[in-house]
């Protein structure tokens, strides 16, 4: 039964690892002035704004998707838990949470340090990506 518990441990740490990384390493969707126009653009300091903005929300997802990449990495380098012996049962099981405790204390330090996100943008954002991830359907 014990054996079995460390099993779904790890499957839980894998699905938590997805759902982490389920926005990471897509390509960004094309914003309005990427796309090919009739004339020459001109900036503006509200396009600065932008640019500045956009550049901060992408670090903010650039180091949220190297924090949750520290889960799956664990999760990639957990032990086979031994059952031959209840000792070799409690030493593998040991050493498996080891590995995955370790994972999970490096992603919440990088969580740590990315700040607050912008939740209003962040909802916009989400938006957006759903009603283009559905405008084939």
């Amino acid at each position: 039964m014990g054996a079995r518990r460390f099993a779904a441990v790890g499957l839980v740490s894998g699905v938590v690892g997805v759902v982490l990384l389920a926005g990471c390493g897509q390509e960004p969707a094309p914003r309005p002035a990427d796309q090919p126009g009739d004339g020459e653009r001109t900036t503006t300091p509200s396009d600065d704004n932008e640019a500045a903005d956009e550049q901060a929300r992408v670090a903010w997802v650039d180091g949220y998707c190297r924090a949750a990449a520290e889960v799956v990495h664990s999760a990639s380098r957990m032990p086979d838990i031994d059952t031959s012996t209840p000792e070799r049962t409690t030493a593998t099981s040991g050493e498996l949470l080891t590995v995955m405790i370790g994972g999970l204390d490096s992603a919440l330090e990088g969580l740590d340090e990315l700040g607050a996100a912008d939740a209003r943008r962040g909802r916009a954002a989400a938006r957006i990506h759903h009603r283009q991830l559905h405008r084939g359907a």
